[in-house]
């Protein structure tokens, strides 16, 4: 299956930069400046389904960069992060975990807010989850 289409489809409704992961870890398509590797994909899966609260004091690297967890929502399996270096501190990040996937959205620009992003990353995550990813 290609999935290349999907990130196409995060980037159409306004997010940015970001990735579509196996919860395996595995890489099914990102953008190029969000590669992450499969532990860090792992970490968010522990931290989302195993509700591990130390992601709050330790926070999380992805894609090389730091990020501070704002919240976790255990109902809807997301996450949302704040950048907590100096060149991603405005850039906002979303997780969400459907089935089998892990959607990555966030915004390079400070014009493209959270909740933007969030639909976009939400939208792709539900589709998934109706077609059992």
């Amino acid at each position: 299956m290609s999935w290349e289409p999907y990130l196409a489809q995060l980037q159409s409704v306004g997010v940015e930069i970001g990735g579509l992961y196996g919860k395996n870890g595995a890489l099914w398509a990102s953008h190029p400046e969000f590669q992450c590797n499969p532990n860090e994909i792992l970490i968010v899966v522990d931290a989302l389904t195993s509700f591990n609260d130390n992601i709050y004091s330790t926070g999380l690297i992805l894609s090389g960069k730091r990020w501070t967890v704002i919240r976790r929502e255990n109902d809807v399996e997301v996450l949302i992060l704040k950048g907590k270096d100096p060149d991603n501190s405005k850039t906002n990040l979303i997780i969400a975990l459907s089935g089998m996937a892990v959607v990555c959205g966030a915004n390079k620009s400070e014009d493209v807010s959270a909740g933007v992003i969030r639909n976009g990353v939400e939208r792709v995550r539900d589709y998934l989850k109706s077609v059992n990813y």
